[in-house]
């Protein structure tokens, strides 16, 4: 290969290939940057501060790893991310160009210590993984499960050291701890190949780990519409968890088994299911992680259920009581999913500009969170929105990546909104004609995600049904979309943020957001001039 073969043939012989430039410099360390050197080829994707002591401590090393990795650096071994790769720019990264790590490895095994090091590189990620636990489903877990993507590649090669040693209990231990993480960020299919191997490797164990596991899967399964596993899963996690005294554990199998009756159209067993849940975590309040959170969650279910049911009164007093709790928290990921059932009690009420703004507001926090499946369901929302506003070309785009996405996922489109769902999409076919269609709907699986969260931001209702009434509009005609203009016209009012959020039910930030939109469409530099700009062109 040219990368290991290239070179001027001048050169000392020892730089003619990769291998011996490696091996040269590896020549010049000293014993304890040797050591070092070799230890840090267990890290996939490289590896903070903290975790290159984890296993630089594994031994006798007479240099400390501050130095050492300065010295490994210095000779080009090693090179640092740079800050705009770090998920944590306080914590940088190392990392072994794939090339030397595979020399450093190979240097490793020939030392006699790689069962050594393999071990306590594996122990720093269940460590990692245990000090992330209680911080899911919290404002918090957004800064935690950008750590843990970063570290992926190093938790998986934990979790294969495990399966190699037959290492069972750390296994399980690390799969309780991680399962949020999977679940959190969409990774349903590697997430739940683990999870699904921990438990067949624990079989008839009575554990929190093992209760803990069955969650986790069942969670996943519940979202790829396998409702059959998720009760099998989730009923014998919950008689583990009554067994054995974890009353956080049983509240979250009775949420679980609530989504799965939900997803069968058993709105009998959700509700109590969902009772049940919010009873055992409003009784934990403070005294257990994440309870406080899960009580929001569990009324967010219970809207759910209503919605679904057809009880839009009783859907939006549960959904706004766990958005205002979500928002006291500061729980952007639940206040995402909140946000959602709101917009549709929305949508099906005829309120088509009121369920586009709040859409719009729960992909953006479902973006934020990288929360693909909620992303997914939004996607196919504001397409249907889109087509009743006479937008089908963007309406095909939208639908094109929601489909990508929940492929990707393997996840379903909602049972109970698939019909909607599919007359949409032949009202949009119908609109664009077969080709046009065809080449939207393309156009639309070829979007990144930044790129869809950008076309769904176009999405304007037309109340009237005519398109012609957004094209008539001063404030449109100068690029402000429909919240832009809302925002505008409570500033020309003289609201506070504070104040624009409340009335129009959108986080404060967002507010900001449209604020700084708004001035840079004017070329306005003030809310004072964009405020007597909009009254002296009739823009409100």
């Amino acid at each position: 290969m040219p990368l290991l073969t290239g070179g001027p043939r001048d050169q000392p012989a020892r730089l003619q290939t990769m291998q011996d430039a490696i091996a040269w410099s590896y020549d010049l360390l000293t014993p304890s940057e040797c050591a070092l050197f070799r230890r840090l080829s267990v890290f996939v994707g490289g590896a903070t501060l903290e975790a290159a002591e984890a296993i630089g401590v594994a031994g006798d090393l007479e240099i400390k790893v501050v130095a050492g990795l300065t010295s490994l650096l210095g000779q080009s071994l090693l090179v640092q991310d740079s800050p705009d790769e770090d998920p944590d720019p306080t914590m940088p990264r190392v990392r072994m160009l794939e090339t030397i790590r595979e020399y450093a490895a190979e240097r490793l095994t020939e030392s006699g210590e790689e069962a050594a090091i393999r071990s306590a590189h594996a122990g720093w990620c269940l460590d990692l993984a245990e000090r992330a636990e209680p911080f899911w489903f919290t404002p918090d877990q957004k800064s935690w499960a950008e750590r843990l993507e970063a570290d992926q590649g190093n938790v998986r090669a934990a979790l294969d050291w495990w399966t190699e040693t037959g290492d069972i209990a750390a296994m399980l231990r690390m799969t309780a701890a991680i399962w949020p993480f999977w679940f959190l960020r969409s990774s349903y299919a590697e997430g739940r190949g683990w999870l699904e191997r921990a438990l067949a490797e624990c079989a008839g164990a009575r554990t929190r780990e093992r209760a803990w596991t069955l969650n986790g899967a069942a969670s996943i399964a519940v979202w790829q519409g396998d409702e059959p596993s998720a009760v099998v899963w989730c009923e014998e996690s919950l008689a583990i968890a009554q067994e054995i005294g974890d009353r956080f554990g049983a509240g979250n199998a009775l949420l679980i088994l609530g989504h799965a009756a939900t997803s069968a159209g058993d709105f009998d067993r959700a509700n109590h299911m969902h009772d049940a849940a919010l009873a055992v975590m409003r009784d934990l309040g403070g005294t257990a992680a994440n309870a406080v959170s899960t009580v929001g969650l569990s009324l967010g279910n219970l809207a759910d259920v209503a919605l679904t049911q057809g009880d839009y009164p009783r859907t939006t007093r549960l959904a706004e009581e766990a958005l205002g709790l979500q928002r006291e928290l500061g729980f952007a990921w639940g206040a995402a999913h909140s946000l959602f059932t709101l917009a549709s009690v929305a949508r099906y009420q005829g309120d088509s500009t009121r369920a586009t703004a709040l859409y719009q507001e729960s992909l953006n926090q479902a973006w934020d969170q990288r929360d693909q499946r909620l992303m997914a369901r939004v996607f196919d929302c504001l397409a249907i929105l889109a087509v009743e506003s006479g937008l089908a070309g963007c309406a095909a785009r939208l639908f094109g990546v929601a489909a990508r996405v929940h492929e990707l996922l393997g996840t379903p489109v909602d049972p109970v909104a698939r019909p909607h769902h599919d007359r949409a999409i032949a009202d949009t076919r119908a609109a664009l004609g077969d080709s046009g269609f065809q080449a939207a709907w393309v156009a639309g699986q070829a979007l990144s995600l930044a790129e869809a969260v950008s076309e769904a931001s176009r999405v304007e209702s037309v109340p009237s049904g005519s398109a012609t009434d957004i094209a008539e509009d001063p404030a449109a005609k100068l690029g402000l979309t429909r919240r832009e203009r809302d925002v505008l016209r409570l500033l020309v009012e003289g609201h506070a943020d504070r104040e624009i959020a409340v009335a129009l039910f959108i986080g404060r930030r967002t507010v900001e957001t449209h604020v700084a939109g708004i001035l840079n469409k004017l070329g306005l530099d003030s809310r004072t001039a964009v405020a007597t700009y909009a009254v002296r062109h009739d823009l409100v």
